[in-house]
């Protein structure tokens, strides 16, 4: 996610976080959108930028399996819940 992030903020000349936050990351990490709509539903995701940059980030959150470290990024972790305890 870091990574495509990072891609299109070079492409635009514009610092990453122009393009989604941390914060938006990773909860695109634990929700796990699976279309646009969905997608949309994410603070930090709005018409603008779900038109512009959607369908890139669905397409990296789909083509990695559900808890595989590679789509993070480093040094971005999904926040898990807290245990029942």
């Amino acid at each position: 996610m870091r990574n495509r992030r990072r891609e299109l903020a070079q492409q635009q000349s514009v610092p990453p976080y122009m393009i989604f936050h941390d914060s938006t990351l990773q909860e695109m990490i634990r929700a796990r959108p699976q279309t646009l709509e969905e997608l949309l539903q994410i603070s930090g995701v709005g018409k603008h930028k779900l038109d512009s940059y959607g369908k890139d980030f669905l397409e990296v959150i789909q083509s990695h399996p559900l808890n595989d470290p590679n789509i993070v990024g480093a040094g971005l972790r999904p926040s898990l819940p807290p245990p029942n305890g």
